[in-house]
């Protein structure tokens, strides 16, 4: 590319090197406002030239939109993202950004650290060279696709595909990489977070961040608004790396809210080791539905959906969940406040399907308060399908429950956590219990259980040896009534005792 003696610019440095930048040749200057192609600027796409100084040239040339036509671009370096631009590949099968193999130590695909806004990007592939990456990042983790890490606003990344991405492939060198990571770092000065739109990507084989994360930032008196992650493709993280969560949205601190989130339709099949598919922390008036996913492989304590501390008003609708992994200790849907007290509230969990969770299908846990869980599919095989532990004002109501030890367990947390205001409704509980168990375990001796109701709970077909419906050992003066609940001939209560119950009744007596 012959360029005019505008387009060098050369500039001394303190020690005497040679600074270049590239300016676009004379032939395009009067699209610079329309649409450029970056083999305008010298780009090659034949997966063998080093594409950067000639896309960066064309990201740099004023052009609202710039096109890449089907080819594998290697970059030798992070392209720069511009404010107000349009990105556009010809498919993401075909138009790929690629890290060549070429012996350095990872860095990302597309790096800022400033704000940008108004950036659109479509049909490109980012790939990694996870594979046969050997170094470790100086700079943390390494390599992301994407990582867009000042104030964001009216960002659209649709049908993209993310692969490869993250971690050496020597045990030694991981510090971690993955897809997209996007938002404000804790202190930034801009840390504006809104209107991030997701939509239609997939994400294949990458590291520790094997999908999306999104970060609010940590200070207040910023916009954190409207996250949506709509209709991508999660499967595999690499083989002996530690995954961190496929969609992870979150404040730094209560102060950095992220209000109006939307999570919807999006495919999980994770045949390795992640801490949670979907996690959400700080966040207020969200939906998560219509999401599916399968576990081949899970880590012990690990979940489907991870929501926790400062987790508002959401509702956690018509989801489906199966983990067929083996692992023990693995929760489909878990609230709960990691910093305690704290607050989760005002969620909605109604209309999914869970299934082969070891642990508990729904997990309501430390300091969730005000609760609905209604109209679930819980399937075992499983220890429980509800597990309510140190919550408050939780009603349970309407759920099928299939194939468990126990349909629905209070369980021990810590002394001075009381279990309050709970109401355990219309819930079907059949082929559950067997070997000594209660079908609703209520461990009153080292548990504080105050205003727990149990009706209108129908049993069918329960295991050979089930002891009871419910068991408990309370204080009267606690408030807590069994009545109209149907279990054949099945005791209410673990070894006939009333257990402490105000009120104990059958739905015929």
């Amino acid at each position: 590319m012959t360029l005019s003696r505008r387009g060098l610019l050369v500039l001394s440095a303190a020690n005497g090197a040679l600074l270049t930048t590239l300016a676009p040749p004379r032939g395009i200057a009067q699209s610079l406002q329309g649409t450029v192609d970056v083999m305008q600027f010298g780009a090659k796409g034949d997966g063998q030239a080093d594409d950067s100084p000639a896309i960066q040239a064309a990201l740099d040339s004023g052009a609202s939109v710039i096109r890449f036509p089907a080819g594998t671009y290697m970059l030798g370096s992070a392209l720069i993202p511009r404010s107000r631009q349009v990105w556009r590949g010809d498919g993401q099968a075909i138009t790929v950004l690629a890290l060549p193999d070429n012996g350095r130590a990872p860095y990302n695909l597309v790096q800022t650290r400033s704000s940008i806004a108004q950036l659109s990007i479509s049909g490109l592939q980012f790939r990694g060279n996870r594979p046969l990456q050997k170094q470790r990042s100086p700079d943390g983790q390494a390599p992301f696709g994407l990582y867009l890490r000042g104030g964001c606003t009216d960002i659209d990344i649709q049908e993209c595909t993310f692969r490869d991405l993250g971690n050496s492939s020597v045990p030694a060198n991981r510090t971690g990489g993955g897809g997209i990571v996007l938002g404000p770092i804790p202190g930034a000065p801009d840390q504006t977070v809104e209107n991030i739109t997701i939509r239609h990507c997939r994400f294949a084989a990458n590291g520790n961040v094997p999908g999306i994360y999104i970060g609010g930032g940590d200070m207040p008196g910023f916009r954190r608004r409207n996250i949506s992650v709509l209709d991508n493709e999660f499967e595999g993280v690499p083989e002996g790396t530690r995954a961190q969560n496929c969609i992870y949205i979150l404040a730094e601190s209560p102060a950095a809210e992220i209000t109006n989130v939307t999570i919807a339709n999006n495919r999980f099949h994770v045949d390795a080791m992640v801490d949670a598919l979907i996690e959400l922390n700080w966040v207020r008036s969200f939906t998560i539905t219509g999401n599916s996913g399968v576990f081949d492989s899970a880590l012990p304590d690990s979940s489907a959906m991870l929501i926790r501390d400062g987790a508002v008003d959401g509702v956690i609708s018509a989801n489906s969940f199966v983990n067929r992994s083996g692992v023990e200790r693995v929760v489909g849907i878990i609230l709960v406040n990691f910093v305690d007290p704290g607050e989760v509230s005002g969620i909605v969990i109604t209309g999914n399907s869970l299934r082969g969770f070891s642990r508990a299908g729904i997990a309501v846990d430390r300091g969730s308060n005000t609760v609905i869980v209604q109209g679930n599919r819980i399937e075992g095989p499983g220890n429980a399908g509800i597990r309510i532990a140190a919550a408050s004002n939780v009603l349970v109501a309407n759920n099928l429950l299939s194939g468990l030890q126990t349909a629905i367990q209070l369980a021990a947390r810590t002394p001075g956590a009381p279990t309050r205001g709970v109401q355990l409704t219309g819930n079907r509980i059949t082929d559950s219990g067997g070997d000594g168990a209660c079908l609703i375990d209520v461990d009153g001796d080292l548990i504080d259980v105050q205003d727990l109701l149990i009706t209108h709970t129908a049993v069918h077909s329960p295991r050979a040896g089930t002891k009871a419906l419910a068991s408990g050992r309370f204080r009267k003066a606690d408030g807590n009534i069994l009545r109209d609940n149907q279990v054949g001939s099945l005791a209410l209560v673990a070894g006939g005792e009333e257990g402490g119950y105000e009120t104990i009744r059958k739905a015929d007596d």
